[in-house]
């Protein structure tokens, strides 16, 4: 992130929190730090550590169109298990699959194929996304 950008995201940060009050989970130094551009506490809490990243998200959806797009195998998917493996290959586990399924479900993509997880052949964290 461009230092100029980063700046004024963290000022804009430190104005949301400051707004909520005693509800803020964020430290008056941590607000004053923000506010005031200390590049130390803006790279602690502006860090650009993604949950998804691009590579997961094409992999992810490569896998769900696998199924998806054909009848037959959109037929026989009984549930995550069915595609654990393959998504262990390219590196998403089930805490970024259920991210993954959510932001879908929320969009109302790959909808037929969701609603098949929510089944025995799928852990109890991937069965319903909210």
């Amino acid at each position: 992130m461009e230092k100029d950008y980063k700046i004024l995201l963290g000022k804009i940060l430190g104005e949301v929190y400051e707004l909520q009050g005693e509800y803020c989970k964020e430290s008056e130094g941590t607000i004053y730090g923000l506010k005031n551009g200390f590049e130390f506490v803006l790279d602690e809490v502006i860090k650009s550590d993604y949950k998804i990243t691009n590579e997961d998200y094409n992999n992810f959806v490569k896998i769900l169109d696998e199924i998806y797009y054909n009848k037959e195998n959109l037929e026989n998917f009984k549930g995550y298990y069915c595609i654990e493996e393959k998504m262990q290959k390219v590196n998403i586990d089930r805490e970024k699959a259920n991210y993954l399924f959510t932001y879908f479900k929320k969009n109302g993509g790959f909808y037929e194929l969701i609603v098949k997880l929510d089944s025995n052949d799928s852990p109890s964290e991937l069965r319903t996304f909210e």
